[in-house]
C-alpha cells in the first residue's frame, strides 16, 4: 500500500479509533473514495454447471462458455480466473489444443497464493511464542493453531494475522510517539484526528494526505520501523 493511503489508515486505526469510526482496510477504501465513477459496472452470471470442477469435461465447458461470451460482447481475448485445482486442468487443455485456446488468458485465483503466503509467515514466526500469544488472547483455539500457522485454514488465519498486525502497529506507534516532542506531534496529527473522526467527509483524506507535517510524521515513523527491524 502507498505511504499516504496505508499510512493514514494505520495512524487513524491505531491512535484515533476510540469511537470505532475507522473501519478495516476495505471499508477504509470505500469511505475515503470520493471520486467520480466514469462508467457503471455490469456483472452477469451464467447458468451453473452442476458437475465437479475437478473433471476435465467441466473445466472444458467453462472455457467454451467463456469464449462464447467474449465473442458476443466483442472481446478479442477471453480472461478466465480459476483456483489452483481447476487451473491445472485448464492449463492441460490449453496446452493440448493451442489453436483453439490461443486467445484464452488464464489467471490463477488468489486463494492458494494467499494461503501459501500465510503459511510462509507462520513458518517464519514459528518458535517465537506467536502461537502462545494468539491462543492466550483468545484469537484462536489451541486445536486450530497448527492450521492457522500453516495457512490451511483461510478464514481463521486471515483473522489472526489482521489482529496481530493491528496490535503490532499499535505498539510501534506508541513507542514512536514516546520519542517525539508532544507539541510537534499534536501539530502534525491534527488533520489525521479530523480524518479518523469522520472518514466520509469529502476532502478530509486529501487534507491529511496533503499536509506536510503529517507526511513528515509518517516518513519518520517508517524510518523508526526500519530501525526496529
Amino acid at each position: 500500500m502507498s505511504l499516504p493511503l496505508g499510512g493514514l489508515w494505520i495512524l487513524c486505526r491505531a491512535l484515533f479509533d476510540n469511537k470505532s469510526t475507522v473501519p478495516n482496510w476495505t471499508g477504509w477504501l470505500s469511505k475515503t473514495f470520493h471520486g467520480a465513477v466514469d462508467m457503471q459496472s455490469r456483472i452477469g452470471y451464467l447458468a451453473p454447471i452442476l458437475q465437479p470442477i475437478t473433471q476435465y469435461a467441466t473445466v472444458k465447458e467453462c472455457l467454451t462458455r467463456s469464449m462464447e461470451v467474449s465473442s458476443k460482447v466483442g472481446h478479442e481475448y477471453t480472461l478466465v480466473t480459476m483456483d489452483l485445482t481447476a487451473a491445472k486442468i485448464a492449463y492441460d487443455l490449453i496446452w493440448s489444443d493451442h489453436d483453439l485456446y490461443q486467445k484464452v488468458v488464464l489467471n490463477l485465483g488468489p486463494f492458494h497464493t494467499i494461503c501459501s503466503y500465510m503459511g510462509a509467515v507462520g513458518n517464519m514466526m514459528s518458535g517465537s511464542k506467536f502461537e502462545d500469544i494468539v491462543v492466550e488472547a483468545g484469537l484462536c483455539a489451541s486445536v486450530s493453531i497448527e492450521q492457522v500457522m500453516s495457512g490451511r485454514h483461510y478464514n481463521r488465519a486471515i483473522r489472526v494475522h489482521h489482529r496481530m498486525l493491528d496490535a503490532v502497529e499499535n505498539m510501534l506507534l506508541n513507542a514512536f510517539r514516546d520519542t517525539l516532542d508532544l507539541t510537534h506531534q499534536n501539530d502534525s496529527l491534527a488533520a489525521v484526528v479530523a480524518l479518523a473522526s469522520e472518514p466520509t467527509t469529502p476532502g478530509s483524506f486529501c487534507d491529511a494526505g496533503g499536509n506536510q507535517l503529517c507526511m513528515e510524521f509518517l516518513q519518520r515513523y517508517e524510518n523508526f520501523k526500519d530501525q526496529v527491524r
